[in-house]
């Protein structure tokens, strides 16, 4: 029985052997376990301890950043005072760089000696300007002066010899008339319908003529004379003028739409425009302008509206001569930029970095060449040699816009030139055009300074008859009529009913 029995021991011996061995594996690999969760549970603990410092630093340096922005402000507010304040000590710039106008330069300083001691007067070889003959054909009063002294000094008497001629210009001063027209009038026997005789000088009822409301026109419109200064000087009411003003400029705005199309012909047109206000609301004067047509348009904007209505939405003619403001490049021809712009812009470059000598190098070689390139129309050469020359001066720029240059100012103005290089070299091709906006600038002068008298217009009404006046007197101006004398007939015109063929009177 015994030997029976030892199998089934040995089978129970080994099969709880067997679960011990297991169960000393399991509780060894759930040891292990136990440790790397632990170890990775600290890992855990320390890496939200360091997120909870980045999240403190974070918010630390965002309140550093926020005092440092605020430091900068303080310092570019400082640094902008003290360089004004720099500017007007040492009294050699103006506030607005190369661009300060005139009025608004700083004194100059008192001239070096050895300029104090150079004459004044004309050069050596001037034919010089001197009084002008009396033509025969001038209108004069001649008046016979017989006053002489009965003996000489020396006691003896005078013996009268004839008469010797002086002529000297005296002035009349202007003034106005009050005219009594008495008019024919009568009545047909047989309707009854009544008749009176025509004032050909002055529109139905009104109390000024046309020759008046022409001389304020040109007082006001031209000459830039207030109009409280007009109605002073012809001793005429001023709302009335104004009011006549209106009433004609609405009439006349048809007429300025056939000027704005002989503009859109002229082979070479230019376009600039400056600050007006209205009622104290800022706005800007535009001048389109030729060697025929002024057209001004005095708006509350400086947008594309503008320009889109002067050129239209077709391709046109010529050259448009410009500054570099981004409104002209959607017109729809072709188109030059202006030089002295771009020369300001490089001499600037010279003041802002004296020392650097990259910077002085590219100056000296580049300014020179658009002063030669504004300068060569004046030299009146053949178109041959225009052309032969122009293409020099083409090359030699276009040799300094592609030339390797590390000091940013520099790349700015050549990237000026290599991106804008269909706008900038229409002068090379005819003599007729420009590579300056001159023209423009010097023909709105006039408005510049009535600006500064005026300090714009009143009124949205005014604003728009500034602009058709201005267009039609300066327009006449140009083609070297008189503007007086031709408003006056145009009011003539329309006054009597003819409205076509008004652009005859102009050019």
């Amino acid at each position: 029985m015994i030997s029976l029995a030892q199998p089934h021991i040995k089978d129970d011996f080994t099969a709880m052997m067997h679960w011990k061995r297991r169960y000393e594996y399991e509780h060894e690999a759930r040891l292990l376990l136990e440790a790397e969760k632990a170890v990775l549970t600290s890992n855990l603990k320390v890496a939200e301890e360091k997120i909870r410092h980045m999240a403190e630093g974070k918010e630390s340096l965002s309140g550093a950043r926020m005092a440092l922005l605020d430091a900068n402000r303080k310092l570019e507010a400082e640094n902008r005072k003290l360089c004004k304040e720099l500017n007007r000590r040492n009294g050699k710039e103006g506030y607005f760089g190369s661009s300060t106008p005139s009025s608004k330069l700083p004194p100059h300083a008192n001239s070096a000696e050895e300029n104090q001691k150079k004459q004044g007067g004309a050069k050596p070889g001037h034919k010089g300007h001197g009084r002008k003959k009396i033509h025969q054909g001038t209108p004069a009063e001649k008046i016979v002066l017989d006053v002489m002294p009965e003996k000489c000094s020396c006691g003896n008497t005078l013996c009268l010899n004839g008469y010797e001629e002086r002529s000297v210009m005296d002035y009349i001063p202007g003034k106005t008339v009050v005219k009594i027209l008495c008019r024919r009038k009568g009545k047909c026997a047989a309707c009854g319908k009544r008749y009176v005789s025509p004032v050909a000088e002055a529109a139905p009822r009104a109390f000024y003529t046309n020759k008046l409301l022409a001389h304020a026109a040109v007082e006001h419109y031209i000459l830039g004379h207030s109009m409280g200064e007009v109605s002073a000087k012809l001793n005429a009411s001023e709302s009335a003028l104004f009011n006549a003003f209106h009433l004609y400029a609405e009439q006349l705005t048809s007429f300025v739409d056939e000027l704005i199309g002989h503009y859109r012909k002229s082979p070479v047109k230019h376009a600039d425009e400056t600050g007006w206000k209205c009622d104290g609301v800022n706005g800007y004067a535009w001048l389109f302008t030729n060697s025929s047509v002024a057209v001004h348009c005095f708006a509350h904007t400086r947008s594309q509206l503008v320009v889109d209505k002067i050129f239209g939405d077709k391709k046109l003619p010529g050259v448009l001569c410009v500054d570099r403001y981004a409104g002209y490049n959607h017109v729809k021809c072709k188109v030059q930029y202006c030089y002295a712009h771009l020369k300001r812009a490089v001499d600037d470059i010279k003041k802002e970095f004296p020392d650097d000598a990259e910077v002085i190098a590219f100056v000296d070689i580049f300014s020179p060449l658009l002063a030669q390139a504004m300068g060569l129309r004046g030299k009146k050469l053949d178109t041959s040699d225009f052309l032969a020359e122009a293409l020099a001066i083409k090359e030699k720029i276009l040799q300094a816009v592609n030339a390797e240059a590390n000091h940013p100012g520099i790349q700015k103005i050549q990237n000026i030139f290599i991106q804008n290089e269909l706008k900038l070299f229409h002068w090379a091709e005819s003599p007729d055009i420009p590579a300056d906006n001159n023209f423009a600038e010097r023909d709105l002068r006039k408005t510049v300074i009535a600006r500064k008298i005026s300090y714009g217009s009143q009124s949205e009404r005014g604003r728009k008859t500034r602009s058709v006046m201005m267009s039609i007197l300066h327009t006449a101006q140009k083609n070297g009529r008189d503007p007086a004398a031709t408003f006056e007939k145009i009011l003539g015109e329309l006054q009597a009913g003819n409205r076509s063929d008004l652009l005859k009177l102009l050019l």
